[in-house]
Order: C-alpha cells, then structure tokens, then sequence
C-alpha cells in the first residue's frame, strides 16, 4: 500500500494508540490517588457499557456515534488507569505498608554486577510477621554485597531477606538524574543493601520458565564463547551484538560507540533481528512460488524470529523488535488490506497494553521514530539520486537510510544524552557490513561442534571485531567527532520536532505553506534559546547544594560560575558528577572550583575561607564557635558539623537573615535546631533529605 495516501479507516489502531498513550501522559501527570483511581475505574465501566450498548442498537447514527466516542475514551481512561495500579499509592498489600520482619520474593531478573554489588530485582510474595505469613506485592531493588564473581542468585530463585529497605531517594540537585523517576518506570520504589550472609535460598526455579530457560540458554553461550575469544573487549562485543548481554561491557569501549553514533549496534534490536529475518527469508525462497506454502513460510519465519528472541535471554529491546516484526508478517501474509503504520501502531499498542510505562522508555521511543522515519522518509531520500553503479548505489541507500533514522531521533538523543555524533554517517556506512559478519560468524561458532572448524571461525571472529573497534576508535579520536556537552530542555525538543515535520512534509508534499510553518519555528526556536542563555547568565544566584556531609555551594554571576567545596568532596566522583551538569548548564570550562579555606576575590565575589560575598548577599559558613566583640551580619547562616546546639548564644554573636542546616549534623541536632528557629520565628531550611536550596 501507498504510505503516502493515508485514509483513516486503513488507521484504526493509530487512533486507538493515540487516546491510550494520551490517558498515559496524563497518569504520568499527577500523582496518584486512590479515590481518583477508583472514580477512573468507574468511568472506564461506563465507557465499556456505552460502547457495547451502540454497538446492540447501532440504527441510529448518534448511538453510533456515542459507542465511538465511549470506546476512544475507554482507551485514554484505561491507559491512565494502568500507569497508576502499580503504584504504592494504589495497592493495598504493597510490602511498604506492612510492618514485618522478612520479606520473601523471587528474583525477577538475571543480576547484574555492579562493582563490588550484585543488583537484582525482588519480586516480593510475601512478608513474616511475628511467624504469621502475609501475602504481598511489589518490586524491590536488592543489592547484595558480593566477593566474588561467582553470582550467589539467579533468576527464579525464592530467597528471604530482612525488612530493612528504605525508599529511594529523588534527585537532591539542580540537573541530578532523576533516579527515583527511573526506577519508578520499572515499578520500583524501594531498594535494600544486604551483606552476602543476609539471605536464605529457600527454592529454585520460581520464575517464569520461558524466561528461566533463555537465561540458562544465553549463560551457556556466554560460556562457549569465553571458551574461543581470549580477548575481553572482543568477547563483550561478541556476546552485546550476538546475544544481547552487556553486563561487562567495558566503559571506553562503549564510549567509542557512543561517539561514533554506533552504539545502537551493541544493543541486540531491530537490526539484529533483522538479519536474522533476511537470512532466514532467503534460504526459505523456495517457499514463495505457492501461496499455500507462502503462508507457512511466514508462520516458520515468526517462530524463527522468536527463537532468537529466546537465545538473547527475551532482553527488551529484542522483544520490541520481534513483535514489531511478527506483526508486520502477519499483516504481510494473512492481511488483504494492510497498512504498515496501522501495523506499527497495533505493535507499539499491544507493548503498552503489557506495560504502559514503556513510553517513558528511551529504546522503546527511538525504535519506534526511527522505524517511522525509515518507512515515510528513507523511500523519498533513496530515490532522489538514481545511481546505476551497485556499489555507489548500496553506499547512497544505505546513507538515506542512516540520515532518515537520525533525523529524527537526534533531538531525542541530546535531550537524554547530550551528545550527537557528527561522523555518524560513515561510521554507521562502516559498521554495517561488519556488525552483519561478527553476528553470522557468532551464531556459526554457537552452532559448530568443538573443532578445527569452530577454531578458525572463533579466530576470524575476534579479528573481524578487534579490527571494527580500532577502526572506531580512529573515527572517536577525530577532531570534532562528537558534540558533548550540549543540552536541551523540553520545550527545545518540542520545537526542533515542530521544525523537523514541517520542514519534511513541506519538503515530500511541496507545500508553500509548510515552508512559512518552517521558518516561524526556526524563529521561535532561536527566540527561545536567546532568552534562555540570557536567563542563565545574567541571574546572580547561591546555590547550596545538597551532597550528604560535604560542603558544596555554587556561586553565579553574569558568566562567573564558581563552585565552592571542601577539599574532601574534591576529589570524589560525586564532585565530578556535579561538576560536570553544572558545565553542561553553563557551558564547558565555565566553572572555577575553590577549595574550603582558599581565597578568592573578583569584581563581584569576595572568599575568604567562612564568609562569602557575592555583591550585597553573604553567606557565613559556622563550622566552629565564633567569638567577636561586635555582631556579624550575614544574610545566611550554614550550619555544619553539628558545632553547637545552642542557637541563641551563636544568635548573640551572628546577626542573620536566614538559617540553612546542611547533612553534615545529626539527625537529633537538626531537630534542635529547628525547634529553635520556629520558637524564635527564625526562617530557616533543612538540606539534609531535601533538594538543594537556591538563593
């Protein structure tokens, strides 16, 4: 079918994935609330019965009309309604609202390593309280304290554990990844840190036993591989394109991907799957010539593509792309009328059915833009050039191909990375060839019985790879190779996409119009980015920073940035880590870093170890017992290092406007201490547990 003529009834499921993925932005929206949660449910009632009553007496036109209506608002409500059941909020015999001494679950995942922790997911079951069992629900995080690579859990095990978990935090600074918001999207609000002798392996083999065979499936692949690949970064990129496992995926490797705009290759997705489809496809031409046999050949194919899905473990980008491509063959082979976008959507719709939160997902969102890109785009792209030459012609069909996808991603990928590649293009033109051969040969070395055989392709293997990498480590080392640092806010992707489409259907539809709609965002844009950098530069501003027991707070000033610090939080990762999403916010090279008790002066900042001054505001940094003749003006007072309790003898020596009581004090100090100020009607902050505080 035409993918240019569009009709709305070829549609349907883009419109029903329209109203669900809008009643799940609204579920993402607010909170949840369960008396909210129950009235959604009502009318969810409502909306099926008026449905199915328009569709008994369908002789009218408006009791067809409401049956419409009632079944796309069934659609909103049902996916608002699915974000939110899993919420604490909303069930009742969620572990977090129960009082027990163990928790008992099954471990829902493979665990990863993540240094000297093995982090798993908990599915709970139940909770002992006093001997009395419980039965409960939920997700929890564990982090099990290992000294060995030896994994003590896998997946399917029923193991107990103590009820010690704790509720995870939310970011505490200005551009901090919103971890809890993460995990949250996984129906994960809680976590535990348990040492290696804090669990019981009660059962084994608990978990789903599709999912229980694939990982014990890809483990001893894993295995077979580690017996023939003797380089490490040639056996993680063997078993990442291969099998779909990056758990020792080494950081400066995947850095070379990801600024080479090559990473999607690690991650086992549409790609791979699609190899595996051409491949399969290709030695089944002979079933083509009979239409009766034509439909077995889409049957077998689809149990093929599944096949693989279970030798990469069911890992969620290869179950994206398995059933975006099962339902493409279905429509492909049993379908008359079929339109590929109906058929994406009904994909996407049915991954959302299972799990709404999939939306919030970065793989889930780029798969499906680039795959919309490729089928409207890529087609208009290739043709623009006829090219006679084969080798010419793969070269400039593959390019389109490249461009289509990244065009419409790209703003996606600065939004969540802030990185773009800039050699994308022949690193992806590169890379494609090799990436074919390291899965062909990969899947040839699983196959091949121990031998000769196996030997000379396990060598051909990790020489084909260890090549691929030097030759992206070349492209990554290139001057301008990648641009870093370079962020956006939502509304900016909101417009560069308002641009994107415009100037694409203006481009394929040779609309005038569409060129003004082009030029009006491109404006808009540009006005918003200028009052934004003006914003961000001229605002004079602390920033008191929330990092535990250390000492943190920046200073702004017209294009001055420093960032004052203790010299203990100075050289931990943490000081890096907000170091650079400060640089990322103000610009590279921007931020002076000063160390507690060094000294600084400028035209507008005055350091000198506890005072600081930023034009008429200062700040007193009261970690020790001051003395003085005369009172001291502050118009803030940072506490630390619990230095007194009594706040009306430091009041005698400090006159200030307001009290900031930072995570280096006791949890009983700072109770004290807020006691105080609220009898002195002092204002007064509290750092600790909270986000940080900006002046």
């Amino acid at each position: 079918m035409n993918t240019d003529k569009i009709y709305r009834g070829h549609i349907p499921f883009v419109r029903f994935l329209a109203f669900f993925i809008a009643g799940i932005v609204g579920g993402y929206c607010f909170e949840p609330n369960l008396s909210l949660y129950r009235f959604l449910i009502v009318c969810l009632s409502v909306n099926i019965f008026v449905f199915i009553a328009a569709h008994i007496i369908d002789r009218w036109q408006a009791i067809s009309l409401y049956g419409g209506l009632a079944f796309f608002l069934g659609m909103f409500t049902l996916g608002w309604i699915l974000v939110w059941q899993t919420s604490p909020k909303i069930q009742k015999d969620h572990f977090s609202h129960f009082e027990t001494e163990v928790l008992v679950g099954i471990v829902n995942e493979e665990p990863k390593f993540t240094g000297e922790y093995l982090r798993s997911e908990l599915k709970i079951i139940a909770g002992f309280q006093k001997d009395k069992e419980i039965p409960m629900t939920g997700l929890l995080l564990i982090n099990l304290k290992v000294d060995s690579l030896i994994d003590p859990i896998k997946y399917g095990d029923l193991i107990s554990i103590p009820t010690n978990y704790f509720e995870i935090s939310p970011a505490f600074n200005p551009g901090d990844f919103n971890y809890k918001g993460y995990l949250a999207n996984k129906n994960i609000w809680h976590s535990s840190f348990l040492e290696k002798d804090q669990f019981i392996l009660l059962q084994e083999k608990m978990g789903n036993p599709s999912i229980q065979y694939a990982v014990a499936f890809r483990q001893r692949m894993i295995r077979k591989l580690e017996q023939y690949l003797t380089e490490q970064s040639a056996l993680t990129i063997a078993s990442a394109l291969v099998l779909g496992y990056r758990n020792d995926m080494e950081k400066e490797v995947l850095r070379v991907f990801t600024d080479t705009g090559t990473v999607h290759v690690l991650s086992v997705s549409g790609l791979h799957v699609g190899i595996v489809f051409v491949v399969f496809s290709a030695l089944l031409f002979w079933m083509n010539r009979n239409p009766q046999i034509k439909f077995i050949k889409g049957i077998v194919l689809i149990l093929l593509i599944w096949f693989y899905a279970l030798v990469t473990g069911f890992s969620p980008s290869v179950l994206r792309a398995a059933i975006m491509i099962s339902f493409t063959l279905v429509a492909f082979h049993f379908i008359k009328d079929r339109n590929i976008y109906n058929t994406i959507a009904a994909s996407a719709l049915m991954l959302l059915l299972y799990n709404p939160k999939f939306v919030s997902n970065i793989g889930f969102q780029l798969s499906y833009l680039a795959v919309i890109a490729i089928i409207y785009l890529y087609p208009k792209l290739r043709d623009l050039f006829t090219i006679k030459n084969c080798i010419l012609r793969w070269v400039w069909n593959y390019s389109a191909l490249s461009i289509a996808a990244q065009l419409i991603t790209f703003p996606l990928v600065i939004y969540y990375f802030n990185n773009f590649p800039l050699y994308f293009l022949p690193a992806n033109l590169f890379i494609i060839t090799p990436a074919t051969f390291i899965v062909y040969f990969g899947f040839a070395l699983l196959l091949l019985p121990t031998g000769f055989l196996a030997t000379f392709i396990a060598g051909a293997l990790q020489g084909l790879i260890l090549f691929s990498v030097g030759i992206l480590k070349y492209l990554a080392k290139m001057p301008f190779a990648s641009i870093n640092g370079f962020s956006i806010n939502s509304w900016e992707v909101f417009f560069i996409y308002c641009l994107i489409v415009s100037f694409v259907f203006a481009f394929t539809l040779k609309k005038k119009q569409l060129i003004y709609c082009s030029l009006a965002t491109v404006i808009l844009l540009a006005t918003f980015r200028i009052q934004k950098h003006l914003y961000i530069n001229d605002r004079t501003e602390f920033r008191f920073y929330n990092v535990n027991r250390s000492l943190a707070i920046g200073i702004f000033q017209k294009g001055e940035c420093i960032l004052y610090t203790d010299s203990l939080f100075a050289t931990s990762k943490s000081y890096q880590y907000l170091l650079e999403n400060i640089e990322l916010e103000k610009g590279k090279h921007q931020v002076k870093p000063i160390v507690f008790a060094d000294s600084y002066r400028s035209s507008n900042v005055l350091i000198e170890k506890e005072i600081i001054q930023l034009e008429n505001k200062r700040v007193l940094i009261y970690k020790k017992a001051m003395s003085s003749e005369a009172s001291l003006e502050t118009d803030i007072l940072l506490i630390r290092n619990n230095v007194s309790t009594d706040l009306e003898s430091i009041i005698k020596t400090v006159n200030f406007k307001k009290l900031i009581i930072d995570g280096s004090n006791a949890d009983r100090n700072v109770k004290i201490y807020t006691q105080t100020a609220e009898r002195l009607s002092i204002p007064y902050y509290v750092l600790k547990n909270n986000f940080a505080y900006v002046w």
